[in-house]
């Protein structure tokens, strides 16, 4: 009897196996079918494509050898900066850098 039951277990196993595999087996050639349908959209784009334009062909003359005049560097005089510390005691009075006011 142990054995009956252990065949019939066996029997629904291999079937269930069976049916995944199947499942599986359709489920891949779904996915393969899709695909090549993409493909051949795709190569039916490409073959109705129409040629792209030519470019009109362009003559390039040589460059004559002209001497270039060097530009004249113009040297800029040093710009003020306050801020940096660039000033003398006359100009800025003691004053504004300190304040003399009451203390809180």
């Amino acid at each position: 009897m142990d054995t009956i039951m252990s065949n019939m277990n066996n029997e629904m196993f291999e079937k269930k196996i069976e049916l995944l595999l199947e499942m599986q087996n359709k489920h891949m050639m779904d996915g393969f079918a899709k695909i090549q349908a993409a493909l051949q959209v795709i190569a039916s784009q490409v073959a109705h494509r129409p040629a792209p334009a030519q470019a009109p062909s362009v003559r390039v003359e040589p460059a004559r050898a002209e001497p270039e005049k060097q530009a004249v560097l113009k040297t800029e005089e040093p710009v003020s900066r306050p801020r940096y510390g660039d000033y003398t005691p006359e100009e800025v009075s003691v004053s504004k850098f300190f304040y003399f006011g009451n203390k809180k």
